[in-house]
């Protein structure tokens, strides 16, 4: 008894030693089944075809607050073929708590897609200080791509914080700024009083000089009719340019159909009786005479035009012919009185590291249209292919398209895709669930053989058949 007395502390010391040690072999194995768990729900994601049962596995990620998780989540946002799932991808990414999923989550606003998808980024992105401290940035380095740059302007007009309203703005009155007429878009996209917005956009036409901008204006105000734009409307009737003119006379007239239709309509809803007010033996009036017919508000439709066209060595010849070809069709739809913006982009080589592809953001101004392409030059080769699905993923996912518009990609080749999977895929995500359709002409000048993709994209993108220049 005396020795276990002696020996009894040692004893439970190496008993205490002993029980934590089967306590850590006992937990030990729960971070590899969380590890194993995570390896099992992105090989399911991975290997998954049903849209739907995808969007369940999307929301099994969700459990887990990994990188591996959040990089799984970013690249479905980016590349799946079926908007309900990237838009899943996108909320879940957004719960994520990896460190550096927010880092994911604002890199998504640069890459763009589809429109629906670009409103959930910037809903998910917007209330996060760190954030919009990484986007500003971004705009403010000089070597962020002008669609990029367009994109970062797009996603302010979602967020509703003081500071980005501010920045919106001091864009919006700069007249040297490219990115001026997405900055003023922008801010009529959070101006939710129908008085702000006449009071924001009336003061920016009576102040603007910019063509650009005041064919913005002007589009918006369509938008808007309201008698308080007529003083400064009618300045704007006595602008040279044509296209300013003819404008600001198509709105006039909205905002005179319109203030017609609000008095007829009044008329209507209160006919007068005769006698004293609340008798109830008087004698009705006879019914007013039948309306005289209001003309119609003039139908002015909207076009959103994005030429992509081939720049490498090969395309040499066919800049002139294609250049003629732009300004003939432009200048038919501006006649007809529509509301054109027409975006231009030049591909090069593919994986080449000095600009694979050149990109004019859409513009009202024609002017700009006409010099970028004098100024295009052709340089490089394209025997490994040319960078056509880059070009494509500039024109449909990364630019400023208007929702009530009519949206365009034309595509000039004369050579096959270096990533046609790639094209394919952002074609026809944008034809099927945004209508944005994709027409295709290929150049029979130095090659023969029509590549077998070029006609896919066709397709895909809406148009069916490929065109075919000689």
């Amino acid at each position: 008894m005396t020795a276990w007395r002696r020996h009894w502390p040692r004893s439970w010391l190496w008993s205490a030693l002993l029980l934590v040690g089967l306590l850590v072999l006992g937990l030990s194995p729960q971070p590899a089944a969380a590890e194993t768990d995570l390896d099992a729900a992105l090989r399911a994601l991975r290997k998954e075809e049903n849209p739907e049962l995808r969007i369940k596995r999307i929301a099994r990620l969700q459990r887990f607050d990994s990188l591996r998780a959040a990089k799984a989540l970013a690249q479905a946002a980016r590349e799946d073929p079926v908007l309900a799932v990237r838009l899943a991808a996108v909320k879940a990414l957004s719960k994520n708590r990896a460190e550096k999923a927010e880092e994911l989550l604002v890199g998504l606003v640069r890459f763009g897609g589809p429109m629906t998808v670009r409103r959930a980024i910037a809903l998910e992105v917007r209330g996060r200080p760190k954030a919009f401290e990484e986007l500003c940035e971004q705009l403010d380095n000089r070597r962020t791509p002008i669609e990029e740059a367009g994109l970062i302007v797009q996603t302010f007009g979602w967020f509703r914080d003081e500071q980005s309203l501010e920045r919106l703005r001091k864009l919006a009155t700069d007249p040297k700024a490219p990115l001026c007429a997405m900055a003023l878009r922008a801010m009529f996209l959070r101006t939710d009083r129908r008085s702000k917005r006449v009071a924001c956009l009336t003061r920016l036409m009576t102040t603007s000089r910019d063509e650009d901008t005041l064919l913005t204006l002007l589009d918006e105000a369509d938008r808007l009719p309201d008698p308080r734009f007529v003083p400064a409307v009618e300045r704007l009737q006595t602008y040279l340019e044509p296209t300013i003119r003819k404008a600001a006379a198509h709105t006039l007239r909205q905002i005179q159909v319109e203030e017609a239709a609000k008095k007829a309509e009044a008329a209507r809803a209160a006919p007068g009786q005769k006698g004293k007010e609340g008798d109830r033996y008087a004698k009705p009036e006879d019914p007013p005479p039948p309306d005289q017919p209001l003309d119609e508000p003039p139908l002015r439709p909207r076009f959103d035009f994005v030429y992509v066209m081939d720049a490498t060595g090969s395309a040499f010849m066919n800049i002139p012919v294609l250049r003629k070809r732009i300004a003939q069709e432009v200048e038919l739809i501006t006649e007809l009185g529509a509301s054109l913006r027409v975006g231009l982009i030049a591909y090069r080589r593919a994986g080449s590291a000095q600009d694979p592809v050149e990109v004019l953001p859409l513009t009202f101004d024609l002017r700009r249209v006409h010099k970028w392409l004098d100024a295009l030059e052709t340089r490089g080769v394209d025997n490994r292919g040319a960078a056509i699905s880059a070009a494509l993923h500039a024109a449909l996912d990364q630019m400023d398209w208007r929702r009530r518009a009519r949206r365009r990609v034309r595509l000039y080749a004369d050579c096959r895709a270096a990533n046609p999977e790639t094209a394919s895929a952002v074609v026809s995500i944008h034809y099927r669930e945004e209508k944005t359709r994709t027409s295709v002409a290929y150049i029979l000048r130095t090659r023969k053989s029509v590549p077998s993709e070029l006609a896919d994209l066709a397709r895909l993108g809406g148009t069916g058949a490929l065109e075919l220049m000689k």
